[in-house]
């Protein structure tokens, strides 16, 4: 079943009428999501988000968007996952969506790394300690760790993000390091 492009170009003209805006679709095809794009699109002042369901939307549909954006390489019912995806991935780089907005300095994709390891309380369970320095007090070694931690998730899990930020030579000493280390004690079996 494919959508029948009257009701949803209705839909885009009167949600763009007055204000204007940028349409995206939800689509497989579409450009995939990152943080960049997030960025800029949380600056436009209206954001129309097309949602399809079923096999597709007709075609015509696409010659009132802007474009078309995807969640990644895979197939879903409907356009509705993705558009709360994109909503909340915005929503959230919006001032007051945060309660304390520079935590988001340190998510995943920010300076081209995924994100450090966090822990909460209690500080042992089931065997399983936070690290000493993050309870240290010690914010420069913390600081530190956190971004050794950064570097070596990012090389097991997104070197493609490695390779696109291109490490700087103190970037490239803690990473060195940090393998050392974890070599010279033997990486566990669980964790990064």
């Amino acid at each position: 079943m494919v959508l029948r492009p009257e009701p949803l170009i209705r839909a885009i003209t009167d949600a763009t009428d007055d204000e204007g805006g940028l349409v995206l679709v939800a689509s497989a095809r579409g450009r995939v999501l990152c943080q960049d794009w997030i960025k800029e699109l949380a600056s436009q002042p209206h954001l129309v988000i097309v949602c399809g369901r079923y096999k597709d939307i007709d075609e015509r549909v696409l010659r009132w968007a802007d474009g078309e954006f995807s969640v990644g390489n895979l197939v879903v019912s409907g356009g509705e996952g993705p558009g709360v995806i994109l909503l909340d991935a915005i929503a959230r780089l919006l001032p007051g969506a945060l309660g304390d907005q520079d935590s988001a300095r340190d998510d995943s994709f920010e300076g081209g790394l995924l994100g450090h390891p966090s822990y909460t309380k209690p500080r042992e369970y089931l065997g399983l300690s936070v690290p000493g320095v993050l309870v240290s007090g010690d914010h420069r070694a913390i600081a530190n760790w956190r971004r050794r931690q950064a570097l070596l998730y990012t090389l097991r899990q997104r070197p493609d993000l490695l390779a696109r930020k291109g490490l700087g030579s103190g970037e490239m000493k803690l990473l060195r390091e940090s393998l050392k280390e974890e070599k010279n004690r033997g990486r566990p079996d669980k964790g990064p």
